[in-house]
Protein backbone atom coordinates (compact mmCIF):
# COMPACT_ATOMS: atom_id res chain seq x y z
CA UNK A 1 0.00 0.00 0.00
CA UNK A 2 1.64 3.22 -1.16
CA UNK A 3 1.61 5.39 2.27
CA UNK A 4 1.85 8.97 -0.53
CA UNK A 5 -0.98 8.35 -2.80
CA UNK A 6 -3.78 7.81 0.61
CA UNK A 7 -2.09 9.88 2.93
CA UNK A 8 -4.80 13.03 2.86
CA UNK A 9 -7.24 10.45 3.83
CA UNK A 10 -5.42 8.34 6.58
CA UNK A 11 -4.66 11.26 8.33
CA UNK A 12 -7.90 11.58 9.09
CA UNK A 13 -8.22 10.86 12.70
CA UNK A 14 -11.97 9.59 11.99
CA UNK A 15 -10.13 6.99 9.08
CA UNK A 16 -6.52 6.52 10.31
CA UNK A 17 -4.61 4.23 9.42
CA UNK A 18 -6.32 1.23 10.71
CA UNK A 19 -9.25 2.21 8.65
CA UNK A 20 -7.16 2.64 5.54
CA UNK A 21 -6.02 -1.59 5.91
CA UNK A 22 -9.96 -2.01 5.89
CA UNK A 23 -10.72 -0.14 2.71
CA UNK A 24 -7.38 -2.50 1.60
CA UNK A 25 -9.09 -5.45 2.16
CA UNK A 26 -12.96 -4.43 1.66
CA UNK A 27 -14.87 -6.43 -1.21
CA UNK A 28 -17.83 -3.74 -2.35
CA UNK A 29 -19.88 -4.66 -5.49
CA UNK A 30 -21.21 -1.78 -7.68
CA UNK A 31 -24.38 -2.58 -9.23
CA UNK A 32 -24.62 -0.13 -12.47
CA UNK A 33 -21.62 1.82 -14.01
CA UNK A 34 -24.30 4.54 -15.04
CA UNK A 35 -24.64 8.07 -13.41
CA UNK A 36 -24.52 7.15 -10.11
CA UNK A 37 -21.87 3.76 -10.75
CA UNK A 38 -19.78 6.05 -12.23
CA UNK A 39 -18.44 8.59 -9.68
CA UNK A 40 -18.72 5.58 -7.16
CA UNK A 41 -16.21 3.31 -9.06
CA UNK A 42 -13.89 6.02 -9.84
CA UNK A 43 -14.14 7.43 -6.22
CA UNK A 44 -13.39 3.82 -4.23
CA UNK A 45 -11.09 3.46 -6.79
CA UNK A 46 -9.24 6.23 -5.80
CA UNK A 47 -9.69 5.58 -2.08
CA UNK A 48 -7.77 2.57 -2.04
CA UNK A 49 -10.83 -0.09 -1.97
CA UNK A 50 -9.20 -3.70 -2.36
CA UNK A 51 -11.98 -5.35 -4.10
CA UNK A 52 -14.62 -3.74 -6.30
CA UNK A 53 -16.89 -5.64 -8.87
CA UNK A 54 -19.08 -3.84 -11.06
CA UNK A 55 -22.24 -5.37 -12.32
CA UNK A 56 -24.12 -3.71 -15.97
CA UNK A 57 -24.98 -5.30 -19.42
CA UNK A 58 -25.67 -2.24 -20.67
CA UNK A 59 -23.61 -1.30 -23.64
CA UNK A 60 -22.52 2.71 -23.49
CA UNK A 61 -24.06 5.11 -25.92
CA UNK A 62 -23.06 8.87 -26.45
CA UNK A 63 -26.37 9.96 -24.52
CA UNK A 64 -24.50 8.30 -21.38
CA UNK A 65 -21.54 10.79 -21.65
CA UNK A 66 -22.96 13.81 -20.43
CA UNK A 67 -22.74 11.84 -16.73
CA UNK A 68 -21.06 8.62 -16.78
CA UNK A 69 -17.76 10.58 -16.42
CA UNK A 70 -15.93 6.74 -16.39
CA UNK A 71 -16.22 7.03 -20.37
CA UNK A 72 -14.73 8.01 -23.52
CA UNK A 73 -16.36 8.66 -26.99
CA UNK A 74 -13.79 5.76 -27.97
CA UNK A 75 -15.99 3.01 -25.41
CA UNK A 76 -19.39 3.73 -27.43
CA UNK A 77 -20.58 0.09 -27.87
CA UNK A 78 -18.76 -1.50 -25.72
CA UNK A 79 -19.74 -2.82 -22.47
CA UNK A 80 -20.60 -0.63 -19.26
CA UNK A 81 -18.82 -2.95 -16.79
CA UNK A 82 -16.05 -3.76 -19.03
CA UNK A 83 -14.88 -0.25 -19.60
CA UNK A 84 -15.53 0.59 -16.11
CA UNK A 85 -12.67 -2.49 -14.54
CA UNK A 86 -10.95 -0.83 -17.52
CA UNK A 87 -10.78 2.35 -15.98
CA UNK A 88 -10.25 1.05 -12.53
CA UNK A 89 -7.05 -0.39 -13.83
CA UNK A 90 -5.46 2.73 -15.14
CA UNK A 91 -6.62 4.69 -12.17
CA UNK A 92 -5.05 2.43 -9.64
CA UNK A 93 -3.44 -0.71 -10.30
CA UNK A 94 -3.31 -1.78 -6.67
CA UNK A 95 -7.32 -2.09 -6.76
CA UNK A 96 -8.88 -5.08 -7.80
CA UNK A 97 -11.56 -4.86 -10.38
CA UNK A 98 -13.78 -7.66 -11.67
CA UNK A 99 -16.67 -6.97 -14.76
CA UNK A 100 -19.54 -9.08 -14.39
CA UNK A 101 -21.29 -8.16 -18.34
CA UNK A 102 -24.97 -9.18 -17.78
CA UNK A 103 -27.72 -7.39 -15.83
CA UNK A 104 -28.42 -8.65 -12.24
CA UNK A 105 -31.83 -11.30 -12.69
CA UNK A 106 -33.43 -13.72 -9.91
CA UNK A 107 -31.25 -16.43 -11.67
CA UNK A 108 -27.93 -15.00 -10.73
CA UNK A 109 -27.77 -12.47 -8.02
CA UNK A 110 -27.23 -14.81 -5.49
CA UNK A 111 -23.96 -16.01 -6.90
CA UNK A 112 -22.97 -12.38 -7.79
CA UNK A 113 -23.59 -10.93 -4.58
CA UNK A 114 -21.82 -13.82 -2.37
CA UNK A 115 -18.05 -12.36 -2.48
CA UNK A 116 -19.20 -8.98 -1.50
CA UNK A 117 -19.05 -7.57 1.91
CA UNK A 118 -21.22 -4.68 0.51
CA UNK A 119 -23.24 -3.85 -2.32
CA UNK A 120 -23.89 0.14 -4.12
CA UNK A 121 -26.97 -0.23 -5.68
CA UNK A 122 -26.56 2.05 -8.40
CA UNK A 123 -29.63 0.94 -10.69
CA UNK A 124 -31.74 2.96 -12.65
CA UNK A 125 -35.05 0.67 -12.34
CA UNK A 126 -37.03 -0.29 -9.08
CA UNK A 127 -37.75 -4.01 -10.37
CA UNK A 128 -33.39 -4.28 -10.03
CA UNK A 129 -33.95 -2.40 -6.83
CA UNK A 130 -36.31 -4.45 -4.92
CA UNK A 131 -34.40 -7.92 -5.97
CA UNK A 132 -31.14 -6.21 -4.63
CA UNK A 133 -32.98 -5.24 -1.36
CA UNK A 134 -34.44 -9.07 -0.99
CA UNK A 135 -31.27 -10.92 -1.93
CA UNK A 136 -29.31 -8.84 0.37
CA UNK A 137 -31.84 -9.50 3.43
CA UNK A 138 -31.69 -13.21 2.34
CA UNK A 139 -27.87 -12.80 2.44
CA UNK A 140 -27.57 -10.92 5.19
CA UNK A 141 -25.62 -8.12 3.66
CA UNK A 142 -25.76 -4.35 3.67
CA UNK A 143 -26.41 -2.15 0.53
CA UNK A 144 -26.29 2.00 -0.33
CA UNK A 145 -28.80 2.75 -2.57
CA UNK A 146 -29.46 6.26 -4.48
CA UNK A 147 -31.76 7.35 -6.73
CA UNK A 148 -31.75 10.60 -8.74
CA UNK A 149 -34.79 12.31 -11.11
CA UNK A 150 -34.22 15.22 -12.75
CA UNK A 151 -32.54 17.80 -9.65
CA UNK A 152 -33.38 15.26 -7.00
CA UNK A 153 -32.61 12.76 -5.10
CA UNK A 154 -32.29 10.35 -2.57
CA UNK A 155 -30.03 7.86 -0.51
CA UNK A 156 -30.00 5.78 2.33
CA UNK A 157 -27.87 2.56 3.58
CA UNK A 158 -30.25 -0.36 3.71
CA UNK A 159 -30.13 -3.90 5.87
CA UNK A 160 -26.94 -2.69 8.05
CA UNK A 161 -27.38 -5.65 10.88
CA UNK A 162 -30.28 -6.71 13.05
CA UNK A 163 -31.63 -3.12 13.62
CA UNK A 164 -31.11 -1.97 10.09
CA UNK A 165 -33.98 -0.98 8.04
CA UNK A 166 -34.70 -2.59 4.20
CA UNK A 167 -35.07 -0.69 1.51
CA UNK A 168 -38.93 -1.95 1.65
CA UNK A 169 -39.43 -0.72 5.09
CA UNK A 170 -39.82 2.90 3.39
CA UNK A 171 -41.26 1.36 0.06
CA UNK A 172 -42.93 -1.54 0.24
CA UNK A 173 -43.61 -1.86 -3.01
CA UNK A 174 -42.89 -1.10 -6.55
CA UNK A 175 -44.68 2.25 -7.95
CA UNK A 176 -47.26 2.22 -10.85
CA UNK A 177 -45.70 1.90 -14.15
CA UNK A 178 -46.54 6.10 -15.04
CA UNK A 179 -45.00 7.23 -11.82
CA UNK A 180 -41.92 5.85 -12.43
CA UNK A 181 -40.40 7.42 -15.69
CA UNK A 182 -36.96 7.05 -16.96
CA UNK A 183 -34.00 9.70 -17.09
CA UNK A 184 -34.67 9.77 -21.21
CA UNK A 185 -38.57 10.81 -20.49
CA UNK A 186 -37.90 13.44 -18.22
CA UNK A 187 -34.09 14.64 -18.00
CA UNK A 188 -31.27 14.59 -15.32
CA UNK A 189 -28.53 17.11 -14.46
CA UNK A 190 -25.12 14.98 -14.88
CA UNK A 191 -23.96 16.51 -11.48
CA UNK A 192 -26.67 15.59 -9.91
CA UNK A 193 -25.29 11.68 -11.03
CA UNK A 194 -22.36 13.11 -9.18
CA UNK A 195 -23.27 14.09 -6.27
CA UNK A 196 -25.40 11.62 -4.85
CA UNK A 197 -22.79 9.17 -6.61
CA UNK A 198 -20.26 10.87 -4.70
CA UNK A 199 -22.30 10.37 -1.48
CA UNK A 200 -22.86 6.83 -1.77
CA UNK A 201 -18.92 6.42 -2.19
CA UNK A 202 -18.66 8.40 0.92
CA UNK A 203 -21.22 5.97 2.71
CA UNK A 204 -19.55 3.32 1.35
CA UNK A 205 -15.71 4.72 2.96
CA UNK A 206 -17.48 5.38 6.15
CA UNK A 207 -19.11 1.94 6.38
CA UNK A 208 -16.04 -0.17 5.71
CA UNK A 209 -13.99 2.32 7.97
CA UNK A 210 -16.45 2.45 10.77
CA UNK A 211 -16.87 6.01 10.83
CA UNK A 212 -19.55 7.26 12.65
CA UNK A 213 -22.65 9.02 11.30
CA UNK A 214 -23.78 6.80 8.62
CA UNK A 215 -27.07 6.80 6.91
CA UNK A 216 -28.28 3.87 8.76
CA UNK A 217 -32.19 4.17 9.17
CA UNK A 218 -32.34 7.31 7.64
CA UNK A 219 -33.20 8.59 3.99
CA UNK A 220 -31.81 11.81 2.79
CA UNK A 221 -33.68 13.45 0.28
CA UNK A 222 -31.62 16.24 -1.85
CA UNK A 223 -33.07 19.02 -3.55
CA UNK A 224 -29.94 20.53 -6.02
CA UNK A 225 -32.02 23.73 -7.32
CA UNK A 226 -32.62 25.05 -3.74
CA UNK A 227 -29.26 22.89 -1.91
CA UNK A 228 -32.67 21.55 0.12
CA UNK A 229 -31.95 18.20 2.29
CA UNK A 230 -34.19 16.29 4.65
CA UNK A 231 -33.48 13.53 6.55
CA UNK A 232 -36.03 11.17 7.50
CA UNK A 233 -35.82 8.48 9.67
CA UNK A 234 -37.20 4.95 9.06
CA UNK A 235 -38.69 2.49 11.57
CA UNK A 236 -37.23 -1.05 10.87
CA UNK A 237 -40.62 -3.64 10.08
CA UNK A 238 -39.84 -7.15 10.65
CA UNK A 239 -41.83 -8.38 8.57
CA UNK A 240 -39.49 -6.96 5.70
CA UNK A 241 -36.14 -8.40 7.74
CA UNK A 242 -37.68 -11.71 7.67
CA UNK A 243 -38.06 -13.04 3.59
CA UNK A 244 -36.34 -15.55 2.91
CA UNK A 245 -37.12 -15.83 -1.04
CA UNK A 246 -37.15 -13.29 -4.19
CA UNK A 247 -40.45 -11.76 -4.32
CA UNK A 248 -40.15 -12.60 -7.81
CA UNK A 249 -44.46 -11.34 -8.97
CA UNK A 250 -43.14 -7.71 -7.71
CA UNK A 251 -40.95 -7.08 -10.29
CA UNK A 252 -43.28 -6.49 -12.38
CA UNK A 253 -46.23 -4.05 -12.46
CA UNK A 254 -49.78 -4.89 -12.01
CA UNK A 255 -52.53 -5.25 -13.93
CA UNK A 256 -54.08 -2.37 -11.56
CA UNK A 257 -50.20 -0.20 -11.39
CA UNK A 258 -50.34 -0.01 -15.20
CA UNK A 259 -53.46 1.50 -14.97
CA UNK A 260 -52.91 5.70 -16.66
CA UNK A 261 -56.80 7.02 -16.31
CA UNK A 262 -56.39 10.38 -15.12
CA UNK A 263 -59.24 10.03 -13.79
CA UNK A 264 -58.17 8.16 -11.04
CA UNK A 265 -54.76 10.50 -10.06
CA UNK A 266 -54.88 13.74 -8.38
CA UNK A 267 -51.24 15.35 -9.72
CA UNK A 268 -49.09 15.58 -6.53
CA UNK A 269 -49.24 19.90 -7.74
CA UNK A 270 -53.19 19.70 -7.15
CA UNK A 271 -53.00 17.43 -3.28
CA UNK A 272 -55.01 19.13 -0.96
CA UNK A 273 -53.32 18.61 2.71
CA UNK A 274 -56.43 20.16 3.90
CA UNK A 275 -58.82 18.15 2.40
CA UNK A 276 -59.96 14.71 3.22
CA UNK A 277 -56.68 12.60 3.28
CA UNK A 278 -56.81 8.92 3.62
CA UNK A 279 -53.66 7.63 4.43
CA UNK A 280 -53.69 3.39 3.52
CA UNK A 281 -50.26 2.34 4.71
CA UNK A 282 -49.58 0.35 7.78
CA UNK A 283 -49.61 1.39 11.20
CA UNK A 284 -45.42 0.96 11.48
CA UNK A 285 -45.15 3.61 8.21
CA UNK A 286 -47.95 5.83 9.35
CA UNK A 287 -45.96 5.92 13.36
CA UNK A 288 -42.70 6.88 10.76
CA UNK A 289 -43.85 10.10 9.09
CA UNK A 290 -47.02 11.06 8.91
CA UNK A 291 -48.99 13.83 7.53
CA UNK A 292 -52.36 13.41 9.18
CA UNK A 293 -55.84 12.78 7.95
CA UNK A 294 -57.80 9.77 8.18
CA UNK A 295 -55.96 6.37 8.08
CA UNK A 296 -57.29 2.94 7.19
CA UNK A 297 -54.87 0.84 6.19
CA UNK A 298 -55.13 -0.99 2.73
CA UNK A 299 -55.94 -4.60 3.48
CA UNK A 300 -58.80 -3.25 6.06
CA UNK A 301 -60.66 -0.75 3.61
CA UNK A 302 -63.33 -3.10 2.97
CA UNK A 303 -64.33 -3.52 6.15
CA UNK A 304 -64.80 0.24 6.87
CA UNK A 305 -65.97 1.63 3.56
CA UNK A 306 -68.45 3.19 6.17
CA UNK A 307 -66.24 5.63 7.44
CA UNK A 308 -66.03 7.07 4.01
CA UNK A 309 -69.48 6.73 2.38
CA UNK A 310 -70.79 9.56 4.27
CA UNK A 311 -67.91 12.27 2.47
CA UNK A 312 -68.74 14.20 -0.18
CA UNK A 313 -65.69 16.00 -1.35
CA UNK A 314 -62.56 14.08 -3.06
CA UNK A 315 -61.11 11.65 -0.53
CA UNK A 316 -57.18 11.94 -1.75
CA UNK A 317 -55.66 8.18 -1.33
CA UNK A 318 -52.04 8.14 -0.40
CA UNK A 319 -49.40 5.89 0.58
CA UNK A 320 -45.50 5.56 -0.09
CA UNK A 321 -45.39 6.07 -3.77
CA UNK A 322 -48.91 5.35 -5.52
CA UNK A 323 -49.30 1.83 -6.12
CA UNK A 324 -51.21 0.61 -3.56
CA UNK A 325 -53.25 4.33 -3.47
CA UNK A 326 -54.24 3.14 -7.51
CA UNK A 327 -55.38 -0.50 -5.91
CA UNK A 328 -57.46 1.12 -2.85
CA UNK A 329 -59.64 3.17 -5.51
CA UNK A 330 -59.85 0.18 -7.60
CA UNK A 331 -61.66 -1.42 -4.67
CA UNK A 332 -63.74 1.49 -3.84
CA UNK A 333 -64.80 1.59 -6.82
CA UNK A 334 -66.05 -1.77 -6.97
CA UNK A 335 -67.92 -1.49 -3.65
CA UNK A 336 -69.90 1.34 -5.27
CA UNK A 337 -67.53 4.79 -3.54
CA UNK A 338 -66.28 6.67 -6.74
CA UNK A 339 -65.29 9.91 -5.34
CA UNK A 340 -61.85 8.67 -4.38
CA UNK A 341 -58.68 9.33 -6.21
CA UNK A 342 -55.06 8.36 -5.80
CA UNK A 343 -52.01 11.38 -5.18
CA UNK A 344 -49.76 10.80 -7.83
CA UNK A 345 -46.37 9.65 -6.83
CA UNK A 346 -47.50 9.24 -2.81
CA UNK A 347 -45.36 10.43 0.12
CA UNK A 348 -42.46 10.52 -1.82
CA UNK A 349 -43.33 12.91 -4.44
CA UNK A 350 -44.87 14.81 -2.13
CA UNK A 351 -42.12 14.95 -0.12
CA UNK A 352 -39.75 15.91 -2.71
CA UNK A 353 -42.33 18.50 -4.10
CA UNK A 354 -42.37 20.44 -1.18
CA UNK A 355 -38.38 20.68 -1.28
CA UNK A 356 -39.14 22.68 -4.44
CA UNK A 357 -41.12 24.78 -3.59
Amino acid sequence: MSLARYSRQFILPELGMRGQQKLSQAKVLCIGAGGLGAPVIAYLAAAGVGHIGIADGDTVELSNLQRQVLFKETDVGQNKAVCAAKFVHQLNKNVEAKAFNSFITKDNVFSVLADFDLIIDGSDNFGCRYLINDACVILNKPFISASIEGFEGQLGIFNDGDEGATYRCVFPEAPASQHAPTCSQIGVIGPIAGVLGGMQALEAIKWIGEIDGILRNQLLIYNALQHRQLLLDITPNLEYKSIRELKGKEYQPTEVEMKNDNNLVIPIKAFDQKGVVLDIRSKEEREAYSIGGLHIPLENLSDNIHQLSDIKGIIQIICTSGARSLEAVDSLQKLGLHNAKAVEGGLGAYIQWKLMR
